[in-house]
């Protein structure tokens, strides 16, 4: 059937030819932007200790437990590597860890928080050296107040803790509005 398809094109206008090559080479373009971004995407996985219900103490040889989780981007700024989330995400955990794109586990602790904006930085207990990160240069990011509705977005991550290996998944979509109040429960 490929070689009817290809047929069929033939005998298109040439316009409409370079219309369809466009596009096609924009598809390509996007599929390769997608997995650029996935790579920096994470799985954060807000783990619970195992505790006796009588008495709150730590039960012992019992590993903590996935409780909840979220999404995060690596980051490297200064030469180190981080990961922002969101501070729901990272809410009343006893240990928290990471799944990166290649599916390896790392632990992470929340190294700062900014409740009103609903942002968490994590950090690495030392440098992953096989990580890659987007490297974070204030001076050229943009406001998110900059955005247009309407304007295309890729979005990315693992929502609800859903895909089990922790692989992100990736959607397209447009800004919808601004100026959204997230709720009471995140400020």
């Amino acid at each position: 059937t490929g070689g009817a398809r290809a047929d069929e094109e033939a005998e298109l206008p040439a316009d409409v030819q370079a219309a369809l090559e466009t596009v096609r080479s924009m598809q390509a373009d996007l599929v390769e932007t997608c997995e650029e971004i996935r790579r920096l995407t994470v799985s954060v996985s807000n783990l619970k200790i195992p505790r006796d219900k009588r008495n709150g103490k730590k039960i012992e040889g019992e590993a903590p437990r996935p409780d909840s989780g979220g999404s995060g981007v690596l980051v490297e700024r200064k030469r180190k590597i981080w990961v922002i989330t969101n501070v729901h995400v990272v809410d009343h955990a006893d240990a928290l860890q990471v799944i990166t794109y290649d599916g390896k586990v790392r632990d992470v602790s929340v190294h700062d928080q900014i409740r009103q904006y609903d942002i968490a930085l994590l950090s690495f207990p030392k440098r992953p050296r096989d990580l890659k990160a987007y490297t974070l240069n204030p001076s050229k990011i943009k406001a998110s107040r900059d955005l247009e509705e309407g304007a295309g977005v890729v979005a990315t991550g693992n929502p609800f803790f859903l895909a089990f290996d922790g692989k992100p998944v990736t959607t397209l979509g447009v800004v919808s509005g601004k100026d959204r109040i997230l709720g009471a429960g995140f400020l």
